[in-house]
């Protein structure tokens, strides 16, 4: 899966260039603007259901109860087909309202409709690979996602570079299909070598299904991840929206620059909130057990993501024009406050898993409504007066109140305590961050003097067993 996450990144980055080139911003910024409408309408005609499907396929797959199994299955399918029909027709009657409000534009309502199409193929590969991970096979999973990671890319290649970004609409529905139809061969194939049964003898065997009780199930785990990833999606999709119809597709694109960066390395700190945090903490009943795993996380977030935020900065120009192009350098506007604000975000993540898993659905609930209300309402207070720097300046203001309320609620009802190791390595942090980003010494000195901050955080951060556990995982085996 560690693989399977550098090979997304990895393709990530080559289609940022891609399109960078092809494109470029005014482009860019209608073609992300398209992905992001994409990504909200998978999210809620997914329904939320995809953790509750890997949760139930794999206690019916431990307990070798196939009726369970397929009955989680063939009901996830059944509830996202019917959102999607819902969904679909309303697209196909309001194309022309939603092309005005998301570009500025009627042009793109047709594009709209093809867009949406893909949006079956997406929510059915994630039902796909969820019950994969549930039968407890992550090879099967990893592979299949390099495998159309990689053909995905050919085909954004051979579609926007003939149709450019007419293409680019085109390519978001085809690779859809194209990453469900991978993985159905490679489920196929599983269920030849592995499982020892036809494909006809699987679907037949779905004549008995308790719809009710899976229905319940389903919805009830659901519900808040539904609601709460959605609102989230349509506020950066409403963000999206004010930000080209006050200052156009191409300050889109800019702004994708900083929103593709750190959405690049924060994988590698939310999988292991959910694959290491959130079982720990579901699992854990003392006090000072559940402190002592969300002080690793805090701890574990301060010394890697601080510095790899300074070293994003310190090299934001190279990396603009490596991963993009120098037409988008316009987007090192909002680095500095943008960067900031992605650690209060990965703080606010980290003590939202921990709500989850203390089964706090309503205060999780809650906080993001707040949160994103906020974000939403500061943006289009400020975007007149502070133009592109507000998206950045909105982003840190809201993550910082996500992190006080959070934060100070777990403190109060939950008897977290921060150990003082972390206060201090807090406070640290953001004065570290704060020397990269804020003061400047001039060009040449610059990066010298600010790479060895960047060294003695290292020195200063990292304390003796964590350096030990570094030197043996570098030492040759």
């Amino acid at each position: 899966m560690g693989l399977s996450t550098f090979v997304a990144m990895f393709i990530g980055l080559l289609r940022a260039k891609f399109i960078a080139l092809t494109l470029g911003p005014h482009g860019t910024g209608i073609f992300s603007q398209a992905m992001t409408f994409f990504q909200s309408a998978e999210t809620i005609c997914g329904l939320g259901i995809g953790i509750g499907i890997v949760k139930y396929v794999s206690e019916a797959w431990q307990k070798h109860d196939m009726n369970a199994a397929k009955s989680t299955i063939f009901v996830s399918f059944i509830l996202q087909g019917v959102s999607f029909s819902l969904f679909f027709i309303l697209v196909c009657v309001f194309s022309g309202n939603l092309s005005q409000f998301l570009f500025s534009t009627a042009k793109y309502s047709k594009l709209l409709i093809v867009v949406s199409g893909g949006v079956l193929f997406s929510i059915l590969l994630i039902s796909l690979e969820s019950t994969l991970l549930g039968m407890a096979r992550p090879d099967v999973f990893s592979k299949s996602r390099v495998v159309y990671y990689s053909a995905g890319f050919v085909s954004l290649v051979l579609l926007v570079g003939a149709l450019k970004l007419n293409g680019g609409f085109i390519y978001i529905a085809a690779n859809a299909a194209i990453s469900f139809l991978i993985v159905c061969a490679f489920v196929i194939y599983m269920l030849r070598t592995k499982i020892k049964t036809s494909v006809s003898g699987f679907f037949k065997s779905f004549k008995h299904v308790n719809f009710r009780p899976y229905l319940k199930k389903l919805f009830s785990y659901g519900t808040v991840m539904l609601v709460s990833s959605a609102i989230t999606w349509i506020t950066v999709l409403y963000v999206r929206s004010i930000l080209i119809k006050e200052c156009g597709a191409e300050v889109n694109g800019f702004y994708q620059v900083a929103f593709a960066l750190v959405g690049y390395f924060s994988p590698f700190f939310t999988n292991g909130f959910w694959g290491y945090l959130l079982p720990k903490l579901s699992a854990g009943k003392s006090a000072s057990s559940l402190n002592a795993e969300i002080n690793k996380a805090a701890r574990f977030i301060l010394i890697f993501l601080v510095p790899l935020l300074a070293l994003l900065f310190l090299l934001k120009s190279q990396l603009v024009i490596t991963i993009f192009s120098k037409k988008f350098l316009p987007a090192l506007e909002i680095f500095p406050l943008y960067l900031l604000g992605s650690l209060f975000f990965m703080i606010s993540y980290m003590l939202g898993v921990t709500f989850l898993a203390r089964k706090k659905l309503n205060v999780y609930f809650s906080i993001g409504i707040l949160q994103n209300l906020a974000y939403a309402l500061l943006f289009t207070i400020l975007v007149r007066k502070m133009g592109f720097l507000a998206i950045a300046v909105s982003y840190l203001a809201t993550n910082i109140l996500a992190c006080l309320v959070s934060g100070m609620y777990q403190v109060k009802k939950m008897k977290l305590v921060f150990n003082r190791q972390n206060v201090r390595l807090f406070i640290a942090g953001i004065i570290f961050i704060g020397a990269v980003f804020f003061i400047p010494l001039g060009p040449g000195v610059d990066f010298v003097v600010k790479g060895i901050f960047l060294i003695c955080w290292f020195l200063f951060a990292v304390g003796k067993k964590e350096k030990a556990l570094l030197r043996s995982f570098l030492r040759p085996r």
